[in-house]
């Protein structure tokens, strides 16, 4: 099988010029090795020694996602294989899977992603030294925060009500939690007054129906004129 010698070839070629770092990330500062700096070192030596490097995506997955000023972000995971061909005898070797992963926003992110997983299958089948270095292009995904949940539906932590909602306690309880109680936990009073609160509020009429306070006429029947 010419594959393996094909293979050992361009390893050793390699070897005696490697692939420097010659471009520079604008946004973290870091050089890195571009996929163009591996296809130009590559080319002429693979050609040189009958090899061909076929490529086959068996799988792709995309996610789309939210970047900080609000625009949307594809974020592609692709698996890939790569037929390392003879083209003397037609011998293969199967490189892979290689997994190849890229974000944009806009319909690049699967290329980003092949030329990454073609970049990485060609360092560790060659053995090229290497620092893991990532894109060139960095995005910045927007921070999910959790749902906010309201306090009347926070959940006690302690004492004898351990495991109810804040919303579902007795009236006297939270008042006792206020005012008796001699070591309340840390936040407790301020979420049981929280809870009085909002009942006072839920309680009282909206402000555009002011209360009537004037009784039926059948309230003052048998009443002295």
């Amino acid at each position: 099988m010419k594959v393996y010698s094909a293979i050992a070839s361009v390893m050793s070629d390699l070897s005696k010029i490697g692939i420097g770092k010659e471009k520079r990330n604008q946004q973290q500062g870091f050089m890195y090795r571009g996929v163009d700096d591996v296809m130009n070192a590559l080319a002429p030596i693979i050609s040189k020694h009958g090899l061909v490097i076929l490529p086959r995506v068996t799988k792709r997955d995309v996610i789309e996602r939210q970047s900080k000023s609000g625009g949307a972000l594809f974020y592609v995971t692709l698996d890939m294989e790569f037929d390392f061909v003879a083209a003397e005898d037609g011998s293969k070797h199967i490189v892979g899977p290689i997994i190849g992963e890229a974000m944009d926003s806009g319909d690049k992110a699967s290329n980003k992603a092949m030329s990454i997983a073609y970049k990485y299958a060609c360092f560790q089948a060659f053995c090229i030294p290497t620092e893991a270095d990532p894109d060139a292009e960095v995005h910045e995904v927007a921070h999910q925060s959790p749902p906010v949940i309201p306090d009347s539906d926070k959940v006690l932590t302690f004492g004898k009500h351990k495991g109810s909602r804040w919303r579902d306690l007795d009236h006297r309880y939270l008042n006792w939690l206020i005012s008796e109680c001699k070591s309340p936990p840390p936040g407790a009073v301020s979420l049981a007054q929280a809870e009085i609160d909002r009942r006072d509020r839920e309680s009282r009429p909206p402000p555009d129906e002011p209360f009537d306070e004037k009784l039926p006429e059948s309230a003052y029947r048998g009443l002295p004129q």
